[in-house]
């Protein structure tokens, strides 16, 4: 039982099955690499980000970590109850530092956290990309299939229809020659009798 037994018209569907695999094949190869190109270049640019962030929490890190030997000296200063103007100054100022600090270390938790997010987005690029990967192939194979079998199909049908319109003209045609010798056969019997 083929498909020309329920559609009369099935080399139409093959042709369809050709040419719809011969798309897939083209969209399979644009779309997802050009998608997958996308995603590797915003990979980067995340990937840039979190290195500069990086340097920028370094940088942090070494000024609160001067920050806090300069308020420890305060502290050992206040501690020995040196009180002058030049030292209320300095205490005053180092104060000031303090207050910086503790905003240095805000900052750095935020960088902290701003480059665990990037991380994330990276990976969550990278699962796009062997996404895109695989669903090229998989629209590649099925473009190919499709490809084959209408071209097969198609070819085979195209065969047998012309098998059969060959046929039905020799049909015709028999039909057309025993016709006509029937009628001129039959006219010259009919005009020597008289």
């Amino acid at each position: 039982m083929g498909i020309s037994e329920f559609f009369p018209n099935s080399d139409n569907f093959y042709k369809f099955l050709l040419v719809g695999g011969a798309i897939l094949i083209v969209f399979a190869l644009a779309y997802p690499s050009e998608r997958e190109l996308q995603i590797r270049t915003e990979q980067k640019v995340l990937l840039k980000d979190a290195e500069i962030l990086n340097n920028e929490l370094s940088f942090l890190e070494n000024r609160y970590e001067c920050l806090l030997k300069e308020r420890d000296s305060v502290n050992k200063l206040r501690v020995q109850s040196i009180v002058s103007s030049k030292t209320s100054q300095f205490i005053n100022v180092h104060y000031n530092k303090s207050v910086i600090l503790d905003s240095c270390l805000r900052v750095a938790k935020s960088k902290n956290i701003e480059i665990k997010y990037k991380a994330e987005q990276v990976e969550v690029l990278k699962s796009q990309i062997s996404f895109f990967a695989w669903l090229k192939w998989v629209l590649i194979g099925v473009g190919i299939i499709m490809l084959i079998f209408g071209l097969i199909k198609w070819f085979v049908a195209t065969s047998e229809n012309d098998k059969l319109r060959r046929l039905e003209i020799e049909e015709k045609r028999r039909k057309l020659i025993n016709y006509n010798s029937y009628w001129t056969g039959s006219n010259t019997t009919s005009t020597t009798n008289n």
